[in-house]
């Protein structure tokens, strides 16, 4: 894939991919529709982090990464253990129901090549109170995603084209750890809430 580099906050170059029609792949549309969103959360979690160290921005960055590449093995090996390290009940069992009817099926969805860089993670709403503690980060992403049946025939996909992404991932402090309790898309309307509630 043919592809242009551009500059990271801290100068140095990195790539940036093209589409077919030689168009950049980028997240700037979200940047801007959350920019006002992205800097008050900045703003409140630096307050936060200065009394709860949990809260310090390196640190979630780390663990959303962390969460991020553990899911995408598991999923591909259908195997999420150990899942209360990482994710809540709720969506454990989801996920353990998807897996399971996936296996009844006899396919696999294999998930090659994920990547998701620390400038790729932007933080859009961070929540403490007496009774929760909880933020959404908006992550951009790019993976090889395909689905094989039992003899490795590919049933669904591309084994050979990376797909570009944005979500917008949940996590819930439970436990003494930060745990993924959601992932949305763009146009879910808790996300849609926030970007409104922010620009209002």
């Amino acid at each position: 894939m043919t592809r242009f580099r551009s500059m990271n906050n801290d100068g140095s170059s990195r790539e940036t991919p093209l589409d077919l029609n030689g168009r950049p792949i980028s997240n700037s549309g979200s940047l801007q529709r959350f920019g006002k969103a992205i800097n008050y959360t900045r703003e409140n979690m630096n307050y936060l982090a200065e009394t709860f160290p949990r809260w310090d921005r390196d640190f979630l960055i780390g663990r959303v990464r962390q969460i991020f590449f553990w899911l995408q093995d598991g999923w591909s090996r259908q195997d999420l253990m150990p899942a209360e390290e990482y994710l809540i009940n709720t969506l454990n069992d989801k996920y353990q129901a998807d897996l399971q009817a996936m296996k009844v099926r006899g396919e696999r969805n294999i998930i090659k090549e994920p990547i998701l860089n620390t400038w790729d993670i932007e933080f859009i709403h961070s929540h403490l109170d007496e009774e929760s503690q909880y933020f959404i980060a908006m992550v951009s992403a790019s993976l090889i995603d395909y689905t094989v049946d039992n003899s490795g025939k590919l049933i669904s996909g591309n084994d050979n084209h990376r797909l570009y992404f944005t979500e917008f991932w949940k996590f819930v402090w439970r436990d003494e750890k930060w745990l993924l309790a959601s992932i949305y898309q763009e146009d879910a309307l808790e996300i849609a809430k926030i970007a409104r509630g922010i620009e209002d």
